[in-house]
């Protein structure tokens, strides 16, 4: 909760997703496959992005990777994509 804008709502919600085994194993494989965790605030969306990827509530972001024509995956492509 002492991340700028997040609340208590959003805290709990991070909070239950890695006292989750399998989501904790999930962000090891991702760092496993080279997927960089680091906050990149200072370019959202840029050129530089390969896809977005969603959820069933994807919000803005999704709106704007849409607009700009940027690949969109839901949960089975990005699994693929992690299995590979």
């Amino acid at each position: 909760m002492e991340v700028g804008e997040v609340g208590p709502k959003i805290a709990e919600g991070v909070r239950e997703f890695f006292s989750e085994s399998a989501n904790r194993k999930l962000i090891d494989r991702l760092r496993q496959v080279g997927v960089n965790m680091q906050d990149e605030r200072h370019a959202p969306l840029s050129k530089k992005t390969s896809y977005v990827v969603v959820g069933t509530d994807p919000g803005s972001k999704f709106d704007k990777a849409k607009s700009l024509g940027v690949p969109i995956l839901d949960e089975s492509p990005f699994e693929k994509l992690i299995s590979a």
